[in-house]
């Protein structure tokens, strides 16, 4: 307002509905009396006691009401104004807003504060304010206020109702075991103790609920039969050699089998020569038990000859194993030498083909003395060959069972080696009434070599594997001699077939086990 508008000292107000202007030098009877019981037709016009006059424009003011509040006036809309800058929180509070309530004292807060926009005389201001009320919120009030763990004293969630997270998570933070919680309830956290989501009962037990098997822990260490992707200390269970391990699946078994054709083949008592040393306790001495003791005759028969001869065998003489010895051509013979060939190998028999080309010198048991498939059969021999065969110096060998003292037997198993057949190697052979079947064991034969030869036939007959020094070499599955009329024998022979310069075979010891399938 321009001051010059302002009406001074002695100016007359003159009412012009429904504004007052001043009238500078009125007087008498050119003003309007202000009185009560004036009587004139704008007495309605004329501002009542209390009334304030507002400035309008230059020369204009209106009667305005007293303030809501003032005893005897009316309840009224209160426009606070245009203000533009707020106060303080507390205890002032922004001056622009516009209340659509009767008046202040009248269930609304006496200080509004901080609101962020205007209000008008119809439409109330924004509700954001801070209250200067002195002990708690009012009820229905809203507040803009942070909602930190420290604001709160109560529970996060309600509990009228389910809470669904729906696309969310809740993320818990380790805590060292809480208290007991009351009766039908369950509390929840993360152990520190375990680092494992548990659930704490009313009684004080801490139950897991990241274990398998109803709460046991995933870092315990377990035996498995596979890892698993939940455990974090688990032992796979391998079956090592000798062992197989079958898996039932869930619900079902684990086993674990011997399993026999895993194992290398070791004597446990060698030959003749050694002894068990056992404790008698009715006769309070030790005895010795020769491994003939531990065979019952009822079961099966073994033998096993050392060669422990001296000098020469003779032809057509029976040795202790119930062997025949026989040679035929011009220089054969069998001899036997107590010293042996070398440090590990004494008692060692000596074949001799003589200075024919048809010379041969053998070690047999009757052609048909043995019938396979009553039970398992093995047999054994360590041999030896001081020079090879040669195109122009041929013979073979042949160790095992054969009916016939030739290559060319009705029903045979054995080792045979010819320089001419499978490229020098030492090969099996079964043949059942004369049709046969070779395998190759891929392993070169060297001269002034010793080695270990051994068969086993199965019980039924139907299987034979070759070892050669204690390795499986290959296995024959079909013409094996079985039954009646497939009768064979022991054989170690060799046999010449060109040239006349003598050649000699060595045998250290031979032998072998039939365990029956069903006892005499």
């Amino acid at each position: 307002m321009n001051p010059a508008d302002a009406p001074i000292t002695g100016d007359v107000l003159e009412y012009t509905s429904p504004l007052w202007h001043p009238d500078p030098g009125g007087g008498g009877g050119a003003h309007d009396i202000l009185s009560a019981t004036h009587t004139d037709t704008d007495a309605a016009d004329v501002p009542a006691v209390g009334d304030v006059l507002g400035f309008v424009a230059p020369g204009e003011w209106e009667a305005i009401p007293p303030p809501a509040g003032t005893p005897g006036a009316t309840p009224t809309q209160i426009d606070i104004g245009d203000a533009q800058v707020g106060g303080a929180d507390v205890p002032y509070s922004r001056n622009d807003h516009g209340h659509a309530f009767p008046a202040p004292g009248a269930g609304y807060p006496v200080d509004v504060a901080a609101a962020e926009g205007d209000g008008t005389g119809t439409t109330p201001a924004r509700s954001d304010h801070g209250h200067a009320h002195g002990s708690g919120y009012l009820a229905n009030a809203h507040h803009n206020q942070d909602h930190g763990s420290a604001d709160h004293s109560g529970a996060v969630l309600p509990g009228e109702a389910d809470e669904n997270l729906g696309d969310h998570f809740l993320d818990v933070g380790d805590i060292a075991t809480p208290s007991n919680p009351g009766a039908g309830v369950r509390r929840l956290f993360d152990d520190t103790g375990t680092g494992e989501l548990s659930v704490r009962t009313s009684a004080g037990a801490t139950v897991s609920l990241e274990g398998g098997g109803g709460g046991a822990p995933t870092n315990a260490q377990y035996v498995v039969v596979a890892l698993n992707g939940t455990l974090t200390d688990e032992r796979v269970l391998t079956p090592g050699t000798g062992l197989d391990l079958t898996d039932g699946g869930a619900g079902g078994n684990a086993t674990l089998d011997v399993d026999t054709s895993e194992f290398t083949l070791e004597t446990l008592i060698q030959r003749l020569t050694d002894t068990l040393v056992l404790f008698d306790d009715s006769a309070a001495d030790e005895r010795k038990i020769e491994p003939a003791d531990l065979v019952n005759i009822r079961s099966g028969f073994w033998e096993w000859d050392d060669c422990l001869y001296v000098g020469a065998v003779g032809n057509n003489i029976q040795t202790k194993a119930g062997i025949t010895s026989q040679f035929a051509g011009t220089g054969t013979n069998i001899t036997a030498t107590a010293t042996g060939v070398d440090a590990s190998h004494f008692g060692v028999l000596q074949f001799e083909t003589g200075t024919t080309t048809t010379g041969e010198a053998h070690f047999r048991s009757g052609g048909t003395a043995i019938r396979l498939g009553g039970g398992k059969f093995r047999f054994q021999a360590e041999v030896r060959i001081e020079d090879l065969s040669t195109s122009a110096e041929r013979f073979q060998i042949i160790f095992g069972l054969s009916d016939a003292l030739s290559d060319t037997p009705t029903d045979a198993v054995y080792f045979r080696y010819r320089d001419d057949r499978n490229g020098g190697e030492w090969e099996g052979l079964a043949r059942s009434n004369s049709t046969e079947t070779l395998l190759d064991t891929a392993v070169a034969v060297a001269a002034d070599t010793w080695y270990t030869l051994e068969f086993e036939i199965n019980a039924a007959g139907t299987s034979v594997e070759f070892f050669i020094d204690g390795t499986s070499v290959g296995t024959i599955a079909t013409n094996i001699p079985v039954g009646a009329g497939r009768e064979t024998g022991i054989l170690l022979m060799v046999l010449k077939s060109v040239g006349t310069t003598e050649r000699l075979l060595y045998v250290d010891a031979y032998g072998w086990v039939y365990d029956f399938t069903t006892p005499k």
